[in-house]
């Protein structure tokens, strides 16, 4: 025999609802199975007067596959038995031996197993069986049956002739561990297939099923509940922790006792939202006894000033009747701008959670417009002559919206793409302004970039840009600029791989050509033709924004410039896409808007677009028409040319 180390307790929520009796069934006791792989799927439960016997569904044999555990009533573990068998799904004890199910299809069998681990006897149930449980009733082995469907019941095998004697049906199609008092047959639920996870107790000379009860977490429980067993005063039951979706507890059950308390929270966090510095916001929650006795709420966590205090209308300890409630206040009172959060423990006498948490969240923001903006940014070294751009992000981190009436410079060197003002930034909202350097000589330049605007915290944001011009020259083949095709945050496997590249216009009014590129992340982008160092990225155009309709630029003549559609001075661009998105494109030079789109967004099975051409208006508006070529379909569906 192998001596183990004591069970971790840990205690965690419950409620309890029953029907038919008038007693009630109380948890007296919840113990938390260590975290391992064997414990993690602990399945098969039964029991003598004195000692628990556990298994596992595992078939690691790293984590003693096919060891029966034994424990005192504490529990402690005191034992083990290797029975060199594999995963199981259920155990009984019949006073001398313990029978191990081996639960479903090839490996379906009942083990007859000494105390010791040796094999001696064994059943085979019907083949299509999938077995959930098993007890001892004095005079026979029940086991519990839930697939088929249609043969979900208890069944009662006599271990001598091995034939099946009895059986009771279920109130579910998924019954699990079964356990047995000497009267009465209790069965425990699985909602794998829908059905309420209760246990339910069964007269055995009258069949009738005279009480069940939810498992702790109530009518929408979904504890994997497993194991049953009975140790001649109280009822076990293995089942997922409270509020969790892996591992497993002990839950005993007194079947004579007063009621459970159950504490809840009629939400489980408070949001309060986004408030103004200087003010105090309150919020409130109620904390409700949803259990079958009196709950006692010992203390409750401490403020967190200055941001967070709570407040309850009696003082602590006080006690909650069942289907009770007391309201608790929340007040959120932040110093700063920024997102704050608490977590604020109540510590009650409920067997099951006797540390509930309640998470709130707030987030405080400025009184008045408040513009917040880099203090410089730095261009660094150019090639003279060159444009060089940066984004400048403006946040309003007020309430009130913020007004910008200008944006100004004082030198020649830089400059902010054309913007109407005044323009407005909602609360907790960024602008962009694209801010460009041309260096004329090699020289070091600054300037100062003046925001004015209603900002609280100054009328004119002075912004510091330097750079410097570089006039050594580009030896022939030389890099001028090197650009990356930018991530395309709507995918999560980016190919970067460049498919058409094409000279566009003047995009960005410096006086020199830019350029467009298709890649295989499905994005269109234009670069600045006159970039230093690094490539600036004009704009962007995403054909793979949902799972619907996606594909990329695949073709080098699948992209095209064309003439200025939409009267802005700049040629415009015309694509067409494979893949998933068989459209047809043409968006703005200047901007990346589009302008117009032509496609199917239902059918993915017209062809990849494969060619585009733009060179003769054929219907007579001023206007050069687009011809499109598709390689349609291998079963010759789809269209071919438009």
């Amino acid at each position: 025999m192998i001596r183990l180390q004591n069970l971790s307790v840990w205690t965690v929520a419950l409620v309890f609802f029953f029907t038919s009796l008038t007693s009630s069934q109380s948890i007296v006791q919840v113990t938390r199975l260590p975290s391992t792989t064997y414990w993690d799927q602990a399945y098969g439960l039964a029991a003598d007067s004195a000692h628990l016997f556990l298994n596992s569904y595992t078939s690691s044999t790293v984590y003693n596959r096919g060891f029966i555990y034994k424990a005192n009533l504490s529990p402690v573990l005191t034992d083990s038995i290797p029975t060199g068998l594999s995963t199981s799904q259920g155990l009984a004890w019949d006073g001398t031996h313990f029978w191990y199910v081996r639960g479903s299809a090839s490996s379906l069998r009942i083990y007859k197993i000494t105390t010791a681990g040796a094999i001696v006897d064994s059943i085979f149930p019907p083949t299509s069986w999938y077995l959930g449980g098993a007890c001892w009733d004095g005079t026979g082995l029940w086991v519990s049956n839930y697939y088929p469907n249609n043969l979900a019941k208890l069944y009662k095998y006599n271990v001598s002739t091995k034939a099946i004697v009895d059986s009771i049906p279920t109130y579910g199609l998924q019954p699990q561990g079964i356990a047995w008092d000497g009267q009465y047959v209790y069965y425990v639920m699985d909602n794998n297939d829908g059905d309420a996870e209760k246990i339910f107790q069964v007269n055995m000379v009258t069949r009738d099923t005279v009480k069940s009860w939810y498992l702790p977490e109530g009518p929408t429980s979904n504890m994997s509940p497993r194991g049953l067993a009975w140790d001649g005063h109280f009822l076990w039951m293995i089942a997922e922790p409270v509020g969790a979706s892996s591992g497993r507890s002990l839950y005993k059950y007194d079947l004579g006792g007063a009621g459970t308390p159950d504490i809840r929270f009629s939400r489980d966090s408070v949001a309060v939202g986004y408030r103004r510095l200087g003010g105090v916001y309150r919020d409130s929650v109620f904390i409700q006894n949803v259990g079958t006795a009196t709950l006692r709420i010992d203390s409750v966590g401490p403020n967190a000033l200055p941001t967070w205090s709570r407040s309850l209308p009696s003082p602590l300890p006080f006690t909650i009747q069942p289907n009770g409630s007391v309201k608790l206040y929340v007040d959120f009172q932040p110093p700063l701008f920024g997102q704050y959060s608490w977590m604020l423990p109540i510590y009650s006498d409920d067997p099951d959670e006797p540390i509930k948490t309640l998470r709130a969240s707030g987030f405080g923001m400025y009184p008045a417009p408040f513009l917040v903006s880099p203090s410089s940014y730095d261009f660094g070294s150019r090639r003279v002559g060159s444009s060089s751009s940066w984004l400048l992000s403006v946040q309003n981190q007020g309430g009130p919206p913020l007004i910008i009436s200008s944006i100004v410079l004082a030198t020649p060197y830089f400059r902010v793409d054309s913007t109407s003002f005044p323009l407005t930034v909602d609360s907790l909202q960024n602008r962009f302004f694209r801010v460009w350097f041309r260096p004329t000589a090699a020289t070091s330049c600054t300037d100062t970039l003046k925001i004015t605007s209603n900002a609280s915290n100054g009328t004119i944001i002075g912004i510091v840009l330097h750079g410097s011009g570089n006039a050594a020259s580009v030896p022939l083949g030389g890099v001028m600029w090197e650009g990356a095709v930018p991530d395309n945050p709507f995918t999560s496997s980016d190919d970067y791989q460049t498919k058409s590249i094409k000279e566009i216009g003047d995009v960005n009014s410096d006086g020199f050509h830019d350029v467009i590129v298709a890649s295989g992340n499905y994005l269109v982008s234009c670069f600045n033709g006159n970039s230093s160092v690094t490539g600036d990225i004009l704009w962007t155009f995403n054909t793979g924004t949902n799972n619907n309709n996606t594909g990329s630029v695949d073709w080098e003549d699948a992209l095209q410039i064309r003439n200025d559609v939409d009267g802005d001075g700049v040629p415009d661009v015309v694509f067409g896409c494979a893949g998933g998105n068989e459209f047809v494109y043409t968006v703005s030079g200047r901007t990346g808007q589009l302008i117009w789109a032509y496609g199917d967004s239902v059918n993915y099975s017209l062809g990849d677009i494969t060619g585009i051409r733009v060179d003769k208006d054929y219907n007579g508006d001023g206007v050069k028409d687009v011809l499109v070529a598709a390689s349609g379909e291998a079963n010759f569906t789809g269209r071919h040319a438009a």
